[in-house]
């Protein structure tokens, strides 16, 4: 996802997050967007996402991780 694509979603979509994650065993951090479950269907939203790639599978529960990040799907932004 472009940063602009990624500055869209916070436009329009409140529930949008942006975290930083590191990637273990490197010094590489990776930084990703993502929006609840509840708008992620909205058509706005729908067009942003569509073909973008996640960092993992959604609902994939990453040890360490507060619940509500590892139950939302990340999309890294370039």
């Amino acid at each position: 996802m472009t940063e602009n694509q990624a500055q869209k979603l916070w436009e329009i979509c409140s529930s949008t997050r942006l975290m930083n994650f590191e990637i273990l065993g490197t010094s590489r951090i990776v930084v990703a967007v993502s929006v609840a479950n509840h708008d992620s269907e909205r058509p706005e939203v729908i067009r942003i996402l569509r073909d973008q790639n996640t960092m993992g599978p959604p609902g994939a529960c990453n040890g360490g991780m507060v619940m509500w990040i590892s139950r939302r799907t990340w999309y890294p932004v370039n």
